[in-house]
Parts: C-alpha cells; sequence; structure tokens
C-alpha cells in the first residue's frame, strides 16, 4: 500500500472538522476528530479504496493522470483550491486552503508522490497490486 498516500487520505479525512477546533482544547479537537471519523468511515474507506485502486505506475501516464485528476477532487471536495500544474514529467497536484485565524496562522504542507515504481504482480501471493484488500487485525512484520 502506498505509506505516504495513507497520511494524506487520513487528513484529508479530518480537514472539515479541523476549522472547528479553533479556539477549543486539544482534547476536545481530538475527540471532534474521533467523532467525525466514526461518522464517516464507510465514506473515507471507500474513497481510499477508489484512489488505490488506480494503478500508479509512472511511466503510466494515462492512470498518473486519472490520481491527479482524483487527488484534486478529493481535495476540492474539502474546500481547498486546487490546480494540477503541468510539468515534463507527471502532474504535480497543488492545493491551498486558507484560513481566517491570523493571530497564530500557520502553514502546513503535505507531500505526496503518486507515482509508483513498477510491480511483478507474480509476487503478490494472496492479492494483487491496485486492488485493495482490507484485512482484520494488525499485519505482522514479515507476514502478508
Amino acid at each position: 500500500m502506498r505509506r505516504n498516500t495513507i497520511w494524506v487520505i487520513l487528513w484529508l479525512g479530518i480537514l472539515p472538522v479541523m476549522g472547528y477546533g479553533q479556539g477549543n482544547s486539544q482534547k476536545q479537537l481530538f475527540h471532534e476528530v474521533r467523532q467525525y471519523r466514526q461518522a464517516h468511515e464507510h465514506a473515507i474507506i471507500t474513497e481510499f479504496f477508489r484512489l488505490l485502486s488506480i494503478p500508479n505506475v509512472s511511466h503510466d501516464v494515462e492512470n498518473i493522470r486519472k490520481n491527479a485528476v482524483f487527488i484534486k477532487e478529493m481535495m476540492e471536495k474539502r474546500g481547498i483550491q486546487v490546480q494540477i500544474l503541468e510539468t515534463p514529467g507527471s502532474p504535480v497536484v497543488y492545493g491551498e486552503l486558507k484560513t481566517q485565524n491570523t493571530a497564530g496562522a500557520q502553514t502546513l504542507r503535505f507531500y505526496v508522490h503518486y507515482d509508483g515504481q513498477p510491480v511483478d504482480p507474480a509476487k503478490w501471493t494472496d492479492s494483487e497490486p491496485f486492488k485493495p484488500v482490507l484485512r482484520p487485525g494488525k499485519m505482522e512484520a514479515g507476514t502478508s
């Protein structure tokens, strides 16, 4: 699974509640985030599976573009102003979320590369690349 992508999806899943936590304690913010995640868990996982299902091999220009468009749509859905910047290589998805809070304003940046390396499906023993699988429990090191 694309580890960098996981963190972006988790953050994108909670962005809608982050603005509501201003002025509240950190404990209250964590509570609000947890409640939001629990209430929207199915939608978050479904969207995440849709993203993970798009092949992200760097030389697959068509699917890299599909990834960029999907990520852009995910960000726009959360109120982020987004644009796709064209480069000689893969397109770059750039988003900006402005805040009204200027007193303690900080810049928060997310970076994720969505152009992966080629995969050998023959080396996947119990699943296929780009077909996400939800498994119960923890995965231990060295197991699949």
